[in-house]
């Protein structure tokens, strides 16, 4: 789901007076298997121990005169990172699931950023799809798609970096924003056009593959990414003109 950074910082800003607490945490349950089964979150066994995805339950408590009071209990699938835990909430709206434990700290990337060439998803679910489906160059960062801090920019310098972000609106604005950033620095900057509507249930790269993709078609749209440096990639409801810049390699993904 695209989120932007206004969104990320009401959660900053809420979070500052919560107190969040994991406790009883063990393997995914069948049941909680199921629900992610039938929303398009299905990830081998492999997947799930790579990225040390697993269930508890997530306690908030509110910090008020030296004193805390629960506020609620949640169900929560984990998701570890270097600092935090990201929390799942996927018994409540989808707009207000994700929580980090603990608070108070900047945005975590997830996924491999060793390699020379980076395949940059646009959140956590797609990152495991890319990852499940063999693309193990998949990485994303959990500020939302709107994004970008210029520390993160050096971290990209010679690579070769494939942006794969939603198909609504703030996912390509995010991913012309990333390309912008990082077009200075990489070797080579290229954005995959999802062939998806945008709309709510056929936007993102679990969507193309829960609709019967295979690893050969998004492989074919990997090799195919339009270059950033020579497509004339714009910011939708912006008008600015790009410098030229070398070809790309191409057959990068294989």
């Amino acid at each position: 789901m695209s989120v932007d950074w206004r969104s990320v910082a009401r959660e900053a800003k809420r979070d500052g007076a919560l107190h969040y607490e994991i406790h009883g945490e063990g393997p995914l349950s069948p049941a909680t298997l199921a629900w992610m089964d039938a929303r398009g979150k299905r990830y081998s066994a492999g997947t799930l121990a790579r990225f040390e995805i697993r269930e508890a339950w997530l306690t908030c408590y509110e910090l008020a005169m030296k004193k805390r009071r629960s506020r609620w209990t949640s169900r929560v699938i984990t998701m570890p990172t270097d600092k935090v835990v990201r929390c799942y909430r996927f018994t409540e709206p989808k707009a207000d699931r994700w929580r980090v434990v603990p608070t108070g700290l900047s945005p975590q990337w997830i996924g491999n950023l060793s390699g020379p060439d980076v395949l940059l998803c646009e959140g956590e679910w797609d990152c495991l799809c890319a990852f499940d489906r063999g693309f193990v160059q998949a990485a994303t960062h959990t500020a939302g798609a709107g994004t970008w801090f210029a520390t993160w920019t050096p971290t990209f310098a010679k690579k070769n970096v494939t942006i794969c972000y939603d198909r609504d609106r703030m996912g390509m604005v995010g991913a012309a924003k990333l390309a912008r950033a990082l077009w200075p620095v990489a070797a080579s900057v290229r954005i995959v056009d999802l062939p998806l509507p945008g709309t709510p249930t056929s936007k993102d790269l679990s969507d193309f593959f829960r609709q019967g993709a295979t690893h050969d078609d998004f492989r074919r749209l990997l090799n195919g990414a339009r270059s950033y440096g020579h497509s004339g990639l714009r910011s939708p409801g912006r008008r600015h003109h790009l410098p030229a810049r070398r070809p790309d390699p191409v057959g990068v993904w294989g």
